[in-house]
Order: C-alpha cells, then structure tokens, then sequence
C-alpha cells in the first residue's frame, strides 16, 4: 500500500482553501492552482497604467505592476460593480452580473452581462485584457445595445481609474 506525501507548510506559509497545498502567507492567488487565497484592499495609486488599447470587445491594458496586485484590484473593482466570478480564477475568469431567467423571460429588458478577464506576465508588467463574454444577442437588438454600452462604461471606468486628472 503506497503512502501519500503530506505537505508540511513552513511558519511563513498558509493551506490554499483550493488545493490544500502550502502557499506563502503573502500570496494573493494559489500559485498551485490559481485560486484567490487573499483579499487585499488596494488603491489605483500602486498601479500605473502603460498602455491602453480600445477594441469592440473591450480593451487591452498593460500596467506597471505584478500580476496578483493587479487580479487584485480588478477583481474588487467587478465585485463593487455587482459582477460575481463565476469561472475560473482571478487570473483567468468569467465576470456575471444578471440572472440567465429573467433574460430569458424578459429579453433586453433584463440586464445580464458577462466579461472575460485575463492576467498575465508581460516583461515583467501586468498585461490585462477585457473581453465581452457574451454578444447580448439573447435580449435581442436592445440587449446587444445593451452590452456594448455596458462594455464601453466598464472599459472606461477601469481605464479612467488609472489616469490622474
């Protein structure tokens, strides 16, 4: 019968609630599995915005800063929005706001919204891209309206959060 290796973490490590795998106490996502271990309260001022590329599915980002502390403050940024992370990680995730019923019953009267958004390493900077996840095609031409005005607030939001006036 073969035993199974239990991990021990270090005293300067905690468990990820995901994977159960030891994780750095400073860590903010899983490095394991990718799973957010760790909320933190951040300010746009300790991101620094380096380029900004708007397109009709959203928009590609690239900031002066690390990976996790950017997931980070996107991740809160949906979330004050009413966005819940309903795939993936904050890495790699799909952003949901609305109920699929009520789009289904009431069309483009019903608001429902989805974004991809997906994090990465970019020369040692925060490359961030922001796609819509859906068309809006179920709420008919007032739904599609819809997601592309909802696209264009989101897009200017993240960016205007990040240009000092």
């Amino acid at each position: 019968m073969e035993e199974e290796k239990i991990q021990v973490k270090k005293p300067d490590e905690i468990y990820c609630p995901n994977c159960a795998k030891p994780v750095p106490k400073d860590a903010v996502v899983c490095p394991n599995c990718g799973v957010q271990v760790k909320e933190l309260k951040l300010s746009p001022e300790t991101i620094f915005l380096k380029s900004f590329e708007k397109n009709s599915d959203g928009a590609n980002f690239l900031f002066e800063t690390d990976v996790n502390t950017l997931a980070n403050y996107v991740h809160e940024f949906f979330k004050a929005e009413g966005y819940e992370l309903q795939e993936g990680n904050i890495l790699n995730g799909g952003y949901l706001k609305g109920s699929l019923a009520s789009r289904v019953m009431f069309g483009g009267l019903a608001q429902r919204f989805k974004f991809n958004v997906s994090i990465t390493d970019k020369e040692g900077m925060a490359y961030l891209v922001l796609s819509k996840g859906m068309s809006g095609f179920s709420g008919g031409l007032i739904g599609v309206g819809k997601m592309n005005n909802e696209t264009d607030r989101l897009r200017m939001k993240l960016y205007d959060a990040f240009v000092k006036k």
